[in-house]
């Protein structure tokens, strides 16, 4: 019966064509064992931020951990193929086990992910892994590891509230950058350029990559 309710759920958000692709690329990605380990979590090791800080009302993030879709990541891709990224670092604020950093690997100079949750970084033992709170990070001498000169690729699949989230990204103004959101509200006052949007069934549903150059 939960079997049942999650599908009419995602139905309801993505409509059934687009569940129809997200299901394919799961089933398809699944059977590779080099992926499926990135893809699945320690269910000790949550990632709601609504539990580590509960008393902090405006900071309660409003959802636990789910892994970003393998199909999102595709459109994703399809776009970030069409860049010269070979010299960028590519940085996934909230990554969980590792799922877009471990299928973005191949893009990018250097890979980096962060979340509050140490036990996950078992799952990059060949990339960087920072424990940071998110939420936290108020200039870029919280990741103390960016060099001046670098480019970026800042992925966000909705980590924490979106007023937060683009303080973040706020601190990347003086650096190259492409910025990636799923499920986070289309921020029409934001200075950076809209390359790229795609909406589904439920608006709150989306993928959006901005540019601030």
């Amino acid at each position: 019966m939960k079997l049942f309710k999650i599908i009419f759920l995602n139905i309801g958000n993505y409509g059934i064509i687009e569940y129809i692709k997200m299901f394919f690329f799961e089933a398809f990605y699944l059977m590779n064992s080099e992926y499926r380990k990135h893809f699945f979590h320690d269910e000790s090791a949550t990632n709601s931020y609504e539990e580590i800080d509960i008393n902090d009302k405006s900071l309660i993030f409003d959802g636990s951990y789910n892994p970003t879709p393998i199909y999102h990541l595709k459109l994703i891709e399809k776009f970030l193929k069409q860049k010269n990224l070979s010299n960028y670092t590519f940085i996934d604020f909230g990554c969980g086990a590792g799922r877009a950093t471990y299928f973005f690997r191949k893009m990018f100079k250097k890979i980096i992910g962060i979340d509050f949750n140490e036990k996950y970084k078992k799952y990059f033992n060949n990339q960087i892994f920072l424990i940071r709170d998110i939420r936290r990070i108020k200039s870029l001498e919280d990741l103390s590891i960016l060099k001046n000169d670098e480019n970026f690729v800042l992925f966000f699949y909705r980590p924490i509230e979106d007023d937060s989230l683009f303080k973040i990204i706020e601190l990347f103004n003086n650096k190259r950058s492409y910025i990636i959101t799923i499920n986070v509200k289309k921020n029409n006052s934001f200075k950076f350029s809209v390359l790229y949007e795609k909406f589904f069934s439920d608006k709150n549903r989306n993928i959006i990559i901005y540019s601030n150059f």
